[in-house]
């Protein structure tokens, strides 16, 4: 197996810290970057860059305390979609599936776990130039995602079935663009230890059974560059094409269009085929578009038309737009395509293509 520079560069500082001692060390490095150059340890690189690494003395059965690191991305050099976790001890253990384990509690260790726990995290999306104390010129520079990850255990404990115990930490980052009309970046983070950090897998607030998510906590929105963004993008295409289509239609052919789209709940949405309270809650929405667009009459009743029929279009289009949606399936959130299908029936009518 051949390691690259970084890579015996940790290896070599973990080596010289924990030696031959009952401590432990894992580490993670990770750049996703048009541009990563470092002078710590010196490198550069313009891809995906990942380095891992592991020492901790060996239990008597020949196994080692529990860690774990895991990273998904959409591939992107360039604003990518991330998530990156990092775990040892019990949080390790609940997220790799396993429910009963319990690695970092021990009743017979004993107290001679005095040292500190060491646990950091550093990261950066975006621009980043660093110097050094009175120097002009950057060690580094860094134009993507990168981040470090480490732990130093100076002194694991040990029961007396020579079972070494990791605490129980973890570290997480997901960094994803979310879609409603427009790119947003945004970043959900987590740093914990002890109770905590196990809560943190056990609660499902984190776990790496789903792809990236665009919030922090169970069953909350996924925004991905795959399956789910693909279907709002395809939403928001369809939904301006009717939008084009239906600013130039006369007063009848709008009434029609109102109608078919509530027929096909696109004005209240489903995830799901349409249901009878689905139909009522459309039917109400297309009522109130409808009485927008016929007012009660007045002294002013031209103006007031002219003013009804502009709310009308804008409860129409504002239906449409703010219910692009995607649909819950095992706890993640999917494409819609459901929707998709509904979407395009209704721009044919809209636009005349049937």
């Amino acid at each position: 197996m051949t390691y690259g520079k970084s890579t015996i560069a940790i290896l070599f500082v973990a080596s010289t810290i924990t030696g031959c001692s009952t401590g432990a060390l894992f580490v993670t490095k990770t750049s996703i970057a048009v541009a990563d150059i470092d002078s710590t340890p010196a490198s550069a690189s313009i891809a995906y860059d990942r380095t891992e690494g592991y020492i901790a003395p060996r239990n008597k059965n020949g196994d080692v305390a529990p860690v774990l690191a895991h990273i998904q991305s959409d591939g992107l050099i360039v604003s990518p979609d991330i998530q990156q976790i990092y775990a040892t001890g019990t949080a390790a253990e609940r997220l790799a599936g396993d429910g009963t384990s319990n690695n970092s509690t021990c009743t017979n260790c004993g107290d001679s776990t005095k040292y500190p726990v060491s646990f950091i995290t550093s990261t950066t999306i975006g621009v980043k130039l660093g110097f050094q104390p009175n120097s002009p010129t950057p060690n580094e520079f860094i134009f993507g995602f990168k981040r470090k990850e480490a732990s130093v255990i100076p002194e694991l404990a040990k029961d007396s079935d020579g079972v070494h115990h990791y605490p129980s930490l973890i570290a997480s980052i997901k960094s994803f663009a979310t879609s409603s009309g427009k790119d947003k970046d945004g970043i959900c983070q987590f740093f914990a230890t002890g109770t905590a950090a196990t809560k943190l897998v056990e609660n499902n607030m984190i776990t790496i059974a789903s792809p990236v998510a665009g919030q922090c906590g169970p069953n909350d929105a996924l925004i991905l560059k795959g399956e789910y963004k693909s279907s709002l993008s395809k939403q928001a295409e369809l939904t301006l094409e009717v939008i084009n289509c239906y600013l130039g239609l006369n007063d009848i052919k709008k009434d029609a269009a109102w109608n078919n789209a509530a027929n096909l709940g696109l004005l209240v949405n489903s995830a799901s085929d349409n249901t009878e309270e689905t139909l009522e809650n459309n039917r109400t929405q297309l009522k109130d578009i409808q009485s927008k667009a016929t007012p009660t009459p007045s002294p002013d009743n031209e103006n007031a038309k002219a003013a009804g029929k502009l709310i009308a279009d804008r409860l129409y289009i504002g239906h449409l737009q703010n219910n692009i949606s995607g649909t819950v399936t095992n706890s993640q959130l999917v494409g819609n395509k459901h929707r998709e299908i509904n979407l395009q029936s209704h721009r044919d009518l809209v636009c005349n293509k049937q």
